[in-house]
This record gives structure tokens, C-alpha cells and sequence, in this order.
């Protein structure tokens, strides 16, 4: 019998031990700080509902393609998309049908709504990437105005398209959570290529 006094004496000494280390523990925290951790998601889809991919696009032809972004996920976000332009050495025909010198050009042309805003722009020989962030935040279920509506091939002089290249126009869409930015937009897409927003 006295063991099992001793026995018991023991394990209610331990577990008042263990009880006062562990509210010891946990209720000291610094003061400075804030956990910004949150449930939610942040899901995005592209969407051109008016663009035809299929049809073969001729010199100075305007054609309809109007991407935009739905957000899907749970949060509020700010977006973002990356546009890839195939550029090249092109001698363009003027309205006049005037050619023109040589030179570095897009071979596809945009005007972007102004609810967007032009962050950065990107050259190289081949390709000209422009990235705009939609001027508001956008709320779940809500979708973004199309960047823009239509494109229109540049008018190029005959023999100036490279043989057996096909050129494909690069659209990309990002995202990310408000909660923690400021709304500065190049902040935010800061955040989407740092990993901490997609």
C-alpha cells in the first residue's frame, strides 16, 4: 500500500511540474509579434472568351482577343498579366503603302485598357514581355476587365515572315493575396515572383 502512495506522490508531482513548465512556456511571447497566417486560397483562371486560336492571322489584320482573370480562390487578390510578344527585324508597310527601313518591331500590337497598369516592360531580339497590374483589388468570384480587346498584326512587307516559323503570342496570369500589401501593384507582384503569392 505505501508503494502505491509513494507512486502516486511521484506522478502528482510530475504532472504539476509539467503543468506549471508548459504554462510557463506558453505564455511568455514577445510583444512585437503579429501572425499574419490566415485560411484561404488564392486560385486564379485566365480566360479569353472572344480570342480563335485556330485562324491564320494576315498582315495588318485586327482580330479579337481579350484576356482577362477570374479569381477562383477564397481571397482577395491583386492581378497580374505577363504578355509575351514575338518581335523580329521587320520592314513594315506604312498605310501608304510605304516601306519602311528595317527594324527591331512586335509583330503583334495592343492598346491596354486603362484599368491596368504597365509595371515593366521586357526586350530582347525575339520577344517584348509586358507585365500590368489590374488597378484594383479583385474579390472572390469577380473577374478582372479584359487587358485589352483586340491585337492586330503589324503590316509587313512580303518575303519578311520567316519561312516555316510560327508565332505564338505568351499570356501568363499571377496573383496574389492583399492581406499583408499595401497595394502598391509592383509590391504585389513583387510578392507573386518572391513565391508568397502565385
Amino acid at each position: 500500500m505505501r508503494r502505491i502512495v509513494v507512486c502516486a506522490a511521484v506522478l502528482f508531482m510530475l504532472l504539476c511540474g509539467s503543468a506549471v513548465w508548459v504554462y510557463g512556456e506558453s505564455s511568455v511571447s514577445p510583444s512585437s509579434v503579429i501572425n499574419r497566417i490566415g485560411p484561404g486560397t488564392v486560385r486564379i483562371r485566365l480566360e479569353e472568351p472572344a480570342f480563335e486560336p485556330e485562324k491564320v492571322r494576315t498582315p495588318g489584320e485586327s482580330f479579337s482577343k481579350d484576356p482577362r482573370v477570374r479569381n477562383l480562390g477564397d481571397k482577395d487578390i491583386y492581378t497580374f498579366l505577363e504578355i509575351t510578344v514575338p518581335a523580329g527585324i521587320i520592314r513594315t508597310v506604312s498605310a501608304g503603302k510605304t516601306a519602311g527601313e528595317a527594324a527591331r518591331t512586335d509583330w503583334f500590337a495592343f492598346r491596354a485598357d486603362p484599368s491596368w497598369k504597365l509595371l515593366d516592360t521586357q526586350m530582347t531580339d525575339n520577344a517584348s514581355v509586358y507585365i500590368y497590374g489590374f488597378g484594383q483589388k479583385l474579390c472572390p468570384g469577380e473577374q478582372t476587365v479584359p487587358l485589352f480587346s483586340e491585337m492586330k498584326t503589324v503590316s509587313y512587307l512580303d518575303g519578311t515572315f520567316p519561312d516555316g516559323k510560327e508565332l505564338l503570342i505568351g499570356i501568363r496570369a499571377r496573383a496574389a493575396a492583399c492581406e499583408g500589401l499595401t497595394g502598391d501593384l509592383s509590391e504585389a507582384y513583387a510578392a507573386c515572383l518572391a513565391g508568397t503569392g502565385d
